[in-house]
């Protein structure tokens, strides 16, 4: 029997992500490939074509970096997290206050990361990525699997898993524990 549209793996790519770092000639742009299989992301490839970096992760077989298996750093505390906030204009009305809070947080903060910022979460260099309001599924399917396989957490701002259909902002995080802290100070309407 042949397999329903839904069943059959879904290739999304995006070819540079990071667009303005990449007009205006810095270093921080991605070409982003993943597979979705029945909506979810199965395999996400975060690639830095000027540095000749590479992160691939699969389900099931963890996230490797130049060659080898990385972890996230598993930190738990945001006092002691370093946090990657995107663009300040990507956070709108709705956004804006949860970016503030975060921003005001952790030990140390660098700003627009973009796709390598997820990257760098899954080696153990940054403990807390967050983006605003203005992404698309091909943004964020790629970095699901990379952040995932390698001990992370990645949701949307209420905490529902990333797939093909999402869009907007997102969180991501080295441990469940921060990851919870990150999206209760998200939530938090004062």
């Amino acid at each position: 029997m042949a397999p329903t549209p839904e069943q059959v793996p879904k290739w999304v790519l995006d070819p540079i992500d990071g667009t303005r770092q990449f007009a205006t000639g810095l270093l921080n742009f991605a070409s982003l490939i993943s597979v979705c299989r029945e909506g979810v992301p199965v395999l996400g490839i975060i690639d830095l074509p000027l540095s000749g970096v590479r992160y691939v992760a699969a389900q099931g077989k963890g996230t490797i970096f130049d060659g080898r298996v990385v972890r996230s750093s598993g930190q738990r505390e945001i006092e002691r997290s370093r946090i990657s906030l995107a663009n300040p204009d990507s956070f709108t009305r709705d956004t804006a206050l949860g970016y503030e809070r975060l921003r005001a947080s952790g030990q140390l903060r660098v700003f627009d990361g973009g796709a390598p910022a997820y990257g760098a979460l899954s080696r153990g260099l940054i403990d807390i990525c967050l983006n605003g309001d203005d992404l698309d599924p091909f943004d964020i399917c790629a970095l699901c699997p990379v952040v995932t396989e390698a001990g992370g957490v990645i949701t949307d701002w209420e905490g529902q898993p990333l797939s093909l259909t999402s869009s907007g902002a997102i969180a991501a995080s080295a441990s469940p524990e921060l990851h919870s802290t990150v999206l209760d100070m998200l939530a938090r309407r004062d």
